[in-house]
């Protein structure tokens, strides 16, 4: 038995187990079929915000709305069942997310703004806020 292994041995003797046992394991949303639906739900929410936003209904952008904040939530669940741990920058980016949307449906449901002021809300929110937080904790880290 080599050094790696035994440590991994060790490590999953311990109950910390490892993300990628679990995956191959398939103990928890690991199967093919199960990480298919969930990319499938994904793509069709993306069709639906996108038929939402040409055809300018806000009763189905509304509902693509909780659709995305469901599979946002899912997905984090799944993160962290899978992972055992919720790491600081998994919390970080999925509160970020989780604000995003909510100033997405407040801002568009709420204000008379136009859609590209949001959509620059969102974005920066949602993606920028957390990579910048992220990099500046592992610049102070590494120093």
């Amino acid at each position: 038995m080599s050094d790696s292994s035994y440590l991994e041995s060790s490590y999953n003797e311990v109950g910390m187990g490892s993300s990628r046992s679990d995956a191959t394991g398939g103990e928890f949303f690991g199967g093919r079929r199960e990480q298919t639906g969930l990319g499938v739900a994904y793509v069709l929410v993306g069709v639906g915000f996108f038929a939402a936003l040409l055809t300018g209904s806000m009763a189905l952008f509304r509902g693509v709305l909780v659709a995305i904040l469901a599979l946002v939530g899912f997905s984090l669940y799944v993160l962290y069942r899978r992972e055992g741990v919720a790491s600081n920058e998994n919390v970080l980016t999925g509160v970020c997310v989780l604000v995003a949307m909510l100033f997405l449906f407040a801002l568009s449901a709420y204000t008379n703004l136009p859609s590209m002021v949001v959509f620059v809300v969102v974005i920066f929110v949602g993606v920028l806020v957390p990579g910048m937080l992220v990099q500046y904790v592992a610049n102070e880290t590494a120093e």
